[in-house]
């Protein structure tokens, strides 16, 4: 499940850094439809297997999602990331749990 992990965190970095290059050329509407396409869309690709993961790879999920929380609203890259995702985002253990619920009801 580990490398699985590594592989879903370095292609969904991978995309926000190729964004963050593009940024200045598109509006605020097209950044957020960007990264929910190239990012969120691998940080939901199979929740049902990453429901109950251990708390460390929850984080590294997690981490991903403050980048492109910070991306989207243009924060700095240091700037605490909490604020931002209580705008449009779920924390990824909430996240994951949302969203296998409808499959388990």
């Amino acid at each position: 499940m580990a490398s699985s992990m590594t592989a879903v965190c370095k292609s969904a970095v991978f995309h926000l850094r190729s964004i963050s290059r593009i940024r200045r050329y598109l509006t605020a509407a097209a950044i957020k439809q960007v990264i929910h396409a190239f990012v969120t869309s691998r940080l939901d690709v199979g929740n049902a297997l990453l429901y109950r993961l251990p708390l460390k790879q929850v984080q590294r999920l997690q981490k991903v999602q403050n980048l492109a929380s910070r991306l989207i609203d243009g924060a700095m890259k240091y700037s605490h990331a909490t604020p931002l995702l209580k705008s449009h985002l779920l924390p990824m253990a909430l996240r994951m749990e949302f969203k296998i619920l409808p499959v388990t009801q």
